[in-house]
């Protein structure tokens, strides 16, 4: 669907200002009910009481709880209910109400899988900026070491190079990502 032009926008205005009946509305720029309340919506503007729908009136519904993080679903059950909603749009049965439900699920699935891509990104940036730290500690260890007389500290610091250099061998072995978060296994 092309983007409203600023003309369309005024006029959008005028016509919710003139109390038109918001299909009249929809007619006229061709567009769906749905699609015209949304713009309405997001012009700021307020429908009017005689174009609300009981769909656009706010519930006061059960609060929405926090879910522990073995409860969020994998990239790839993410992806699975997002291929199942996809498939079930194409069916010829699905009601208007269905294909509102499916499409809020679809967008909501691709916001969480976008979230949950940014995550991971973020997380091996931290990762790849762990390693650079210790790779760096372990020279500034192996100089300290050099100059270092007392055995009992050239003892503490060789520990502690031994360590990083474990440390370093296991992230450069890979990302240290959760196997549900990367693949999708439980």
């Amino acid at each position: 669907m092309p983007f409203w032009s600023f003309e369309q926008e005024r006029l959008l205005e005028d016509m919710v200002n003139q109390n038109k009946p918001i299909e009249e509305i929809a007619e006229h720029f061709r567009r769906s009910v749905e699609a015209v309340k949304l713009k309405i919506r997001r012009l700021g503007l307020h429908l009017p009481k005689s174009l609300e729908t009981e769909s656009d009136k706010l519930s006061p519904g059960t609060p929405i709880e926090p879910v522990s993080a073995e409860e969020l679903p994998s990239a790839m059950e993410a992806l699975q209910l997002l291929w199942s909603a996809v498939q079930r749009l194409k069916e010829p049965d699905v009601s208007a109400g269905d294909v509102k439900k499916i499409r809020l699920m679809v967008s909501s699935i691709k916001a969480y899988a976008s979230l949950h891509s940014n995550y991971l990104l973020r997380l091996e940036k931290m990762e790849q900026s762990l390693l650079l730290t210790h790779e760096s500690n372990k020279v500034h260890l192996k100089v300290l070491l050099e100059h270092e007389k007392d055995p009992a500290k050239k003892a503490e610091i060789e520990a502690l190079i031994k360590e990083l250099e474990e440390d370093i061998a296991s992230m450069k072995a890979g990302p240290q990502v959760p196997a549900k978060l990367k693949t999708g296994n439980s």
